[in-house]
């Protein structure tokens, strides 16, 4: 996948936000509505680990990218990859990566459910 401009959450998202935060994650919060083209994530697949590892049980998931326009109304957030923190970003934002916020659950992921943040790529 190219790598994208920003990733957009919807304000559901708070427990992702704050972790991001706290990891020095530059996050900003919409004031206003923003409308764009986005990139969603649907998962096609979805297998929990039986083994348990850091006291959780690991997700791996399979998504495919969905093409829409969306509304993302105030008190949504912006994270743009542009940032210090960039790499680290993509790397816990992308669904399929093994170390990432979906893989251990920050960011619940269900089979057949699109996540709840999606990308933003500025053509």
């Amino acid at each position: 996948r190219r790598r994208p401009d920003a990733y957009l959450f919807h304000a559901s998202c708070r427990k992702a936000i704050n972790k991001l935060k706290a990891l020095g994650i530059e996050v900003q919060t919409l004031k206003e509505p923003l409308k764009c083209q986005v990139e969603s994530y649907q998962v096609e697949s979805c297998n929990q680990a039986a083994e348990e590892w850091e006291r959780i049980h690991p997700i791996q998931v399979e998504t495919k990218i969905i093409h829409e326009t969306k509304t993302f109304p105030p008190g949504s957030y912006l994270v743009p990859v542009r940032q210090k923190g960039g790499n680290l970003l993509v790397t816990l934002l992308e669904p399929e990566s093994d170390n990432g916020f979906v893989a251990f659950n920050v960011i619940p992921a269900e089979q057949g459910k699109v996540l709840p943040y999606c990308r933003l790529i500025n053509k």
